[in-house]
């Protein structure tokens, strides 16, 4: 179990960097007016619909709170993925970090509607924090020797 732990850990920090790419890709491409450019299909394959881009957020602009809401989203896939990597031999540790998951992934899925992108990370991240709650359950608590 604790190897489980370790390896789910790594994928957690390595997503991190696959999420960020995502983000200034799809960042760099609006701010070139690429979006402009292509047609619905490869708007979906970005993860943008076309609506999107006129929609506001919380007062700023779809493009922006995509920004925030994916480096929010990397940044709690990093913090589990080093705390699931560090605790991957507590219980309390595990089911902590299987929370982080778990509510990583329901701000995923509550923004998956208008982000098609969001879609993967929140079943990632929900198969991450299911993976570490059944890991940890069955885990006794460490001797103090």
């Amino acid at each position: 179990m604790k190897t489980v732990k370790l390896v789910t850990g790594i994928i957690s920090m390595i997503s991190f960097l696959a999420i960020n790419l995502q983000s200034c890709a799809i960042g760099i491409s609006n701010a070139l007016g690429l979006h402009m450019i292509l047609d619905d299909t490869d708007l979906g394959m970005l993860g943008i619909s076309e609506y999107i881009l006129e929609d506001t957020y919380f007062g700023m602009n779809s493009i922006m709170f995509s920004f925030m809401l994916t480096a929010v989203i990397s940044t709690m896939l990093l913090i589990a993925g080093i705390a699931g990597v560090a605790t991957r031999k507590s219980k309390s540790g595990g089911i902590t970090t299987g929370s982080i998951y778990i509510i990583c992934a329901a701000i995923c899925f509550a923004y998956a509607g208008n982000f098609g992108f969001l879609t993967i990370w929140s079943v990632l991240a929900l198969a991450f924090g299911v993976i570490f709650i059944i890991c940890s359950v069955p885990m006794k608590k460490a001797l103090n020797a």
